[in-house]
């Protein structure tokens, strides 16, 4: 066998979201006596980023110094981003500045990706100085350049920055993506500039292939928390069920914050109950947002309950139902906050359903 076809099985192995089995492949290759290539090595780093395998990653490219294989464009820039993919962007700068130590020159994949490690690790100033290099290299970026340097901005609460970065999209023809629009609309949300935020769902919502995600609806329902208007929160929960959406931990979670916030500390309980009938986990965030709803409603049976049931776990865990049991809670006490009908007319589950209350935290 030739390393051509170790090449394409590696690589099918890292399509396939298979890493171990890539290891595997490789130790037979070795085991054959055939020399791994430099697209052999590209191929597998490439699948130990995919399987966030950042410390393998490491080892496989001294393996390839070690054996003098020579790294090239590809090589580096799947390195940054297995390193971005780990949550560790002072690794990937120093990969960056190994390239360049190499004599490698980056490529706009290789911008892209460390754009990216900067905005997940809120270092806007380094995405904004790579930006920079960036265009001085003769790259001016892509769709996910933009988004990318408008998340770091975000992140680095820099929303105005953000703004401008979408708005020069246009000027450089760079399509902006759904993706795009999310941070937008996280943007906007940061400035309190409102009406912005309705004329980008509006947009989105009529771009063909574009739309809303549970993405999308978790910003704008954070943002709802933010305006103190539930009813709002409510019409959008509303809209992503009509548009057939699954709402996530996230998106519940925040449509909890924005009815408490809001003043509907009851409606909010009510929306753990949704999530415990659909199966939806209920995490450590979700039990925080739930701890608001009490304090709101003077709830202090129920937080009590909901504390031990986090300190103390059982097997199975305690179904949210019997919790409210448990704190003596009742539906039909005065409530002392704004009355709104739940956007799904909620139907009371079974309370030996399986809860997802655990102290994950998602």
């Amino acid at each position: 066998l030739t390393s051509f076809i170790y090449n394409a099985v590696i690589s099918a192995c890292d399509k396939g979201g298979k890493w171990q089995e890539a290891e595997r492949v490789w130790a037979d290759m070795e085991a054959d006596g055939v020399k791994p290539d430099t697209v052999t090595y590209n191929a597998m780093l490439s699948a130990l980023s995919r399987g966030g395998q950042w410390d393998r990653a490491q080892r496989s490219l001294h393996h390839m110094q070690q054996a003098g294989v020579r790294a090239n464009t590809i090589t580096y820039s799947t390195l940054i981003t297995a390193a971005e993919r780990s949550n560790c962007w002072e690794d990937a700068w120093e990969v960056f500045e190994l390239m360049k130590k190499d004599g490698v020159r980056p490529n706009q994949v290789t911008y892209n990706a460390l754009i990216t490690a900067y905005a997940k690790g809120n270092q806007w100033r380094k995405a904004s100085e790579v930006w920079e290099e960036m265009k001085r290299g003769g790259y001016y970026g892509n769709t996910v350049t933009y988004t990318a340097f408008m998340a770091a901005c975000v992140r680095g609460d820099q929303h105005e920055l953000a703004i401008q970065l979408y708005q020069s999209m246009a000027a450089a023809d760079v399509k902006p993506s759904l993706h795009t629009f999310n941070v937008l609309l996280s943007a906007y949300q940061l400035g309190k500039h409102w009406a912005e935020v309705d004329s980008t769902v509006d947009a989105m919502q009529s771009l063909q292939g574009c739309g809303l995600n549970s993405v999308s609806y978790t910003i704008l329902l954070t943002g709802c928390a933010q305006r103190r208007d539930p009813e709002r929160a409510l019409a959008y929960m509303a809209s992503m069920k009509q548009a057939g959406g699954q709402p996530t931990t996230h998106t519940y979670t925040a449509l909890i914050t924005a009815l408490t916030k809001g003043g509907c500390w009851r409606q909010a309980l009510e929306v753990v109950l949704e999530m415990e009938q659909h199966g939806v986990e209920v995490n450590t965030v979700t039990v925080n947002a739930l701890l608001g709803a009490c304090e709101a409603g003077r709830q202090w049976r129920l937080a009590r309950s909901l504390l031990h049931h986090l300190t103390h776990p059982v097997t199975p865990p305690a179904t949210f139902s019997n919790l409210l049991k448990e704190a003596s809670f009742s539906w039909n006490e005065p409530s002392g906050s704004t009355s709104l009908e739940i956007s799904n007319n909620y139907q009371a589950p079974n309370s030996d359903a399986p809860s997802p209350l655990t102290s994950s935290s998602n």
